[in-house]
């Protein structure tokens, strides 16, 4: 497989110098978030993600209850505060971080197959290289276990991200009987992408109009608000960029990996396209423009890998 050519030298986002400005970004907000969580009387000594959201849950304290190499919580009692803390009744059992979907919930009693699965997703993407490494050192305070309901939910996995729990990613285990684990980190790949823009929207509207404007996606393939759009671009973004970086990573990987990657990878850019042509009609902030330039330059530098 052909290298994937050097990222341009002022990505927002992507590669090393994306990571240098997403953790400066990223320490800066977290630093405002505990000065008005101290304004409001209480004194956190550390950022949590649950501190961006002033209910229940912004006193539950999982320090010293994750898991150190890919702090996973794994703490039963943790995990049953956190449920309580979100559930919005059986129809939206997240409701309290605005999270409407009635098929996922957080899982408190992950098994061991469950936990494996999700170290190793942290594990591949943090040895990708370095950029990755320090990326997620800086998104992800957390990844949150998540159980699905019903038999429709997506074999793949799901995730979310929310402003709510700025940080924190929530992931289910995939269904897959093949490559799961990968599956798996290119889902944690995608929900890595949404912090890095809610740390940008902390400064910048980034949709010059209305935010929400009907913009096609490129993950839920239909029109959403324009903001929301965006934030799949930019996780497809992540998620091209990943894939086609971890196939590079020598002898990390089977042959029948790769193909597996390759083939998604191809899947991603053809979506990121859409997404990238999508909002090429859209008015965008300067910030904007240059965050919809930096997935179109990937897209050109990644086509001799992707096809």
């Amino acid at each position: 497989m052909t290298a994937i050519p050097a990222l341009a030298q002022n990505a927002w986002t992507l590669g090393k110098l994306g990571a240098v400005r997403l953790r400066l970004l990223t320490d800066r907000l977290h630093q405002k978030t505990l000065e008005a969580d101290r304004a409001r009387g209480f004194d956190a000594y550390e950022y949590l993600p649950w501190l961006c959201c002033p209910i229940r849950a912004d006193r539950i304290d999982c320090r010293g209850k994750l898991e150190a190499d890919g702090r996973i919580l794994t703490d039963e009692e943790v995990l049953r505060r956190l449920r309580k803390a979100y559930w919005g009744g059986r129809q939206a059992p997240l409701g309290e971080i605005s999270i409407s979907s009635k098929c996922m919930t957080i899982d408190v009693r992950s098994g061991n197959r469950d936990m494996k699965a999700i170290r190793n997703a942290v594990k591949l993407v943090t040895t990708t290289d370095d950029s990755w490494r320090d990326r997620f050192d800086s998104l992800v305070k957390v990844v949150v276990p998540l159980k699905t309901i019903g038999m429709k939910v997506r074999e793949g996995g799901v995730g979310f991200s929310s402003h709510l729990a700025r940080g924190a990613v929530f992931l289910s285990i995939p269904r897959l009987l093949e490559f799961r684990d990968l599956e798996l980190s290119i889902n944690l790949a995608h929900e890595m992408g949404h912090p890095a823009l809610m740390v940008l929207q902390a400064a910048d509207r980034i949709v010059a109009g209305d935010l929400g404007e009907p913009v096609f996606s490129g993950v839920r393939k239909t029109n959403r608000p324009a903001i929301q759009s965006f934030h799949a671009m930019i996780a497809l973004c992540f998620m091209v960029e990943y894939t086609v970086s971890r196939v590079q990573c020598p002898g990390s990987l089977s042959e029948m990996e790769q193909s597996y990657l390759q083939k998604r990878c191809r899947e991603l850019t053809e979506d990121l396209k859409i997404s990238v042509a999508a909002f090429n009609a859209v008015s965008l902030t300067p910030l904007g423009e240059r965050l919809r330039d930096d997935c179109a330059d990937l897209l050109v530098r990644v086509r001799s890998v992707a096809s």
